[in-house]
């Protein structure tokens, strides 16, 4: 496609766009256009369908890593950290829209808003949520990463940020990277832990929420916080 047949194309997916919005596009149409912000004056239709056969799908490209990426014909080192910085930025606006205003006293509302924290994530990572009385969120908080099996929750810090916090009660998350949501005996094990630690201080660990793909398990549903 010559130049001036693609930067015709441009003015028009994006005026389509903003007319319109994303919904009637295809994923190869929105790679195309996201990509215009990214490799100018350079027709981005093939190489959108490029990375869609190279990683699957239109998820698959957002959740890729930067080196990944730019091995693909067609990317540079700058478009390839363009796309993993509109990555990072939805997955921050996910974890901070709601903080201060969001209330987490059920475990569906909780465990929603902690699918969230683990959008787009290609390991396993735990967070801390402290909570005000009325079960409202204060902050999130990011405690760390671990293996794939098991996160390692750092008690003393934990205890930490719900006493700087003045939280009235917690929320553990963490997800799984095996498909199953389902809590370990580690999980177990280190809730119960948690618990004590907090309870001596009349602070609550409400729940321990666990995310895996789009499901998450609430530990509390399960019986296992009382």
């Amino acid at each position: 496609m010559n130049s001036e047949l693609h930067e015709g194309r441009r003015a028009r997916q994006k005026e389509r766009f903003s007319n319109y919005g994303l919904d009637n596009f295809s994923d190869a149409e929105a790679l195309e256009l996201l990509l215009y912000y990214a490799v100018p004056r350079r027709d981005t239709n093939e190489l959108a369908h490029r990375l869609l056969k190279r990683f699957g799908s239109f998820s698959a490209v957002l959740e890729a890593d930067a080196l990944a990426l730019s091995s693909c014909e067609g990317m540079g080192e700058a478009a390839a950290s363009f796309i993993t910085l509109v990555r990072e930025i939805n997955r921050r606006y996910l974890k901070s829209e709601k903080q201060g205003a969001v209330f987490l006293g059920e475990s569906v509302k909780a465990g929603e808003f902690c699918k969230n924290l683990f959008s787009y994530e290609s390991e396993e990572k735990a967070y801390l949520l402290t909570l005000s009385p009325d079960m409202k969120l204060i902050r999130s908080v990011f405690l760390g990463g671990g293996t794939s099996f098991f996160v390692d929750f750092p008690v003393r810090e934990i205890v930490s940020y719900a006493l700087n916090d003045k939280a009235a009660g917690v929320i553990l998350c963490h997800n799984h990277l095996t498909g199953s949501a389902l809590p370990s005996q580690e999980d177990e094990n280190a809730t119960l832990k948690i618990a004590s630690a907090l309870s001596t201080l009349d602070i609550i660990l409400c729940d321990h929420i666990i995310v895996s793909e789009d499901r998450f398990v609430s530990m509390r549903g399960l019986g296992m916080i009382k």
